[in-house]
């Protein structure tokens, strides 16, 4: 999917979980004069691919690092109950 504002093209970049399509961001590149040839496209389609990826590894990192900050405060709170007991 590519679309045209001003002098720029844009790509969609969605999450690939099928179930929610998350949109994860937007990949602009300055539009040249002529339109793309396919060998212009097909560079545009792997950037995006790896844009996405690094998008998703992104979130994914986020969501892990939520989930440990979680545990170690649960953690620290198991410790100190053992320490008053």
């Amino acid at each position: 999917m590519l679309f045209t504002w001003a002098d720029h093209w844009l790509i969609p970049l969605f999450s690939s979980d099928e179930e929610s399509e998350q949109l994860l961001g937007l990949l602009g590149v300055t539009q040249t004069e002529a339109p793309p040839d396919e060998e212009q496209v097909e560079a545009l389609v792997r950037l995006a691919r790896r844009a996405q990826t690094a998008l998703e590894d992104r979130y994914l990192q986020q969501q892990v690092f939520t989930s440990l900050e979680e545990l170690t405060s649960q953690v620290d709170f198991i410790q100190r109950l053992r320490a008053a007991s």
